[in-house]
C-alpha cells in the first residue's frame, strides 16, 4: 500500500486502542499503582503536578502548591499513597482529583497575616479586612 495509506491505517488502529481504554483512572487504581511501586504511579503524579504548574494562575484562581524545595516526585507519590489509604471514601473519584489535595494536606502553605492594604473589595477572597 502507499505510505499515506499505511499511516492512515496505523492511526486508525491507534485511535481504536485509545477508545478502548478507560479515559479516567480512579483513586483506587492510583493507589494500586503506588502500592506496587509501579512506574505509572510516579509518572501519573508527575503529569498531574506538571499540568497544574503549567496552568497555575491562568485557570486555577492563583492557588498554588507549597512543596519544599528539592522534594522528589517519589516523595509526592508516597504522600498521595498515604492520602488515599487514609481517605478510602475518595477511592471511587478520579485519580487526578486526589493528587493536589494530598499534596496540599501534606505541605500546607503558610498563610500570611493580611494587612489593611491586602484587602480588595473587588477580590474579597484575596484577604478579609482586619477587624476595626
Amino acid at each position: 500500500p502507499p505510505p499515506n495509506r499505511v499511516r492512515w491505517i496505523a492511526a486508525l488502529g491507534l485511535a481504536r486502542q485509545v477508545q478502548a481504554t478507560n479515559a479516567y483512572e480512579s483513586g483506587s487504581m492510583l493507589l494500586e499503582w503506588c502500592k506496587d511501586d509501579e512506574p505509572l504511579c510516579i509518572t501519573y503524579i508527575a503529569g498531574v503536578v506538571d499540568s497544574y504548574d503549567t496552568l497555575q494562575g491562568s485557570t486555577t484562581g492563583g492557588q498554588t502548591l507549597c512543596t519544599p524545595e528539592g522534594v522528589l516526585v517519589g516523595q509526592l507519590a508516597s504522600v498521595v499513597e498515604n492520602y488515599l489509604r487514609d481517605n478510602p471514601q475518595q477511592l471511587n473519584y478520579g485519580a487526578a482529583s486526589q493528587v493536589l489535595p494530598a499534596i496540599r494536606e501534606a505541605y500546607p502553605c503558610e498563610s500570611p497575616t493580611p494587612s489593611r492594604g491586602d484587602y480588595s473589595p473587588l477580590f474579597p477572597s484575596k484577604a478579609h479586612p482586619p477587624p476595626l
